[in-house]
């Protein structure tokens, strides 16, 4: 069947109105154009090719066909330079063959199989000079050249099509990345706040506890003060006359060993000076031990008789716990600064992520638009030169 220019020009037009429709994806889409394209031309056989892989594994994959019977390569993949499509990768430019091998390709109809006369190979080269695709058809007869050129103007318009819905393909699956990714730094920001609830209860229990801890001290220490714990008695001069088993037991002393002692050195500090008041210190018994000591020193005169008590406590373990109460919550106050600083910067990193995809997406989204205007124009450009061409034509 022969077309005319003009008639071609109009299925042109047709073209672009289907490519302009929406699909479901690539494959869709190429089904719908094959089926017009091989129509329209009344064609035997065709097919589309994707580009897939990356790099070295970088090959044409058939995303539609039509016609085809028992292709060796149906539903398979094309390797780059393999035959005629592949060739035309290669090449970057259309390929025309009218001889081809019998093993390459038959057409099957209700007659039998037989090789075709024709074959097409047209590859999709975008406007980076990049392949994204081919197209692949067959016949029994040799397209004229105007259906040929007319094959070429199509080309141009899928091409622009296919960089435009795997741009949109592209962009749902980054936008599907970043919800997904938002939704899981969502979670872990949710377990990081838990954490430090958490964390918060614990500092304020041993807060708490603290506090008990020091109001039971302050019972204590009323209690010893009114009562026999640890009592020293000394002169005016500070020897040590009188002591109960509970001081000798806090010192590590025996009575013997420590009466008629100053009191001064025993606790390597003037222990007139806090007469009426609370004071700690440390004592090293015989065996070493370092004992910290809680001490009431109060003076007691009876008929001209100045009589000194020092009542003593030992507060090594209250002490301890002190310190590990201590160590504790600045454990915990690391801690919670740890969790603070990590969930900044998860927070930090999760807002960048999200921001360069975005700007990611805006880019693409902008190329695609600039892609399809330069196509545009050069189709325009193209129209241009055809009616010029048309017009000589008809001249002569």
């Amino acid at each position: 069947m022969k077309y005319s220019v003009i008639f071609l020009r109009g299925k042109i037009r047709q073209i672009n109105e289907i490519l302009n429709q929406q699909f479901e994806g690539l494959a869709d889409m190429a089904d719908e154009i094959l089926k017009c394209i091989v129509n329209y031309l009344d064609l035997n056989q065709g097919g589309v090719f994707i580009v897939e892989g990356d790099k070295e594994e970088k090959h044409l994959e058939l995303i539609a066909c039509y016609a085809y019977s028992k292709k060796k390569y149906i539903s398979k993949n094309i390797q780059l330079g393999q035959g005629a499509i592949g060739q035309a990768y290669l090449e970057k430019s259309p390929i025309y063959l009218t001889e081809i091998p019998t093993e390459y390709l038959t057409i099957t109809s209700g007659l039998g199989e037989a090789t075709p006369t024709f074959l097409s190979a047209l590859p999709l080269v975008n406007t980076n000079e990049e392949v994204v695709g081919a197209l692949e058809l067959a016949s029994f007869r040799i397209l004229e050249s105007f259906e040929q050129r007319f094959l070429e103007r199509a080309i141009e318009s899928i091409t622009a099509t296919v960089v435009s819905v795997q741009v949109n393909e592209k962009t749902k699956e980054l936008l599907k990345e970043s919800n997904e990714l938002a939704q899981q730094l969502k979670i872990e920001e949710n377990k990081l706040n838990k954490n430090m609830v958490q964390l918060k209860e614990a500092q304020k229990k041993m807060h708490y506890k603290q506090k008990e801890l020091e109001i039971s001290q302050t019972k204590n220490r009323a209690y010893f003060e009114g009562a026999i714990n640890g009592i020293i008695g000394c002169n005016i001069k500070g020897k040590i006359e009188s002591i109960n088993s509970a001081a000798l037991t806090i010192l590590g002393k025996q009575k013997e060993h420590i009466m008629g002692e100053n009191i001064d050195d025993l606790f390597n500090i003037n222990v007139f000076e806090f007469i009426g008041n609370t004071f700690k210190t440390t004592h090293t018994n015989s065996i070493g031990e370092i004992k910290h000591i809680d001490c009431y020193c109060t003076k007691i005169e009876t008929k001209n008789v100045k009589t000194f008590i020092l009542y003593i406590r030992d507060i090594s373990v209250e002490v301890a716990q002190k310190q590990e109460i201590k160590s504790q919550l600045k454990m915990l106050e690391h801690a919670n600064e740890e969790v603070e600083n990590v969930r900044k910067l998860e927070s930090e990193k999760a807002q960048k992520q999200i921001e360069e995809q975005r700007k990611m997406i805006e880019k693409i989204v902008n190329n695609s638009k600039q892609l399809q205007m330069e196509l545009i124009q050069k189709i325009d450009e193209k129209d241009l030169i055809i009616k010029s061409l048309e017009k000589k034509l008809a001249n002569k």
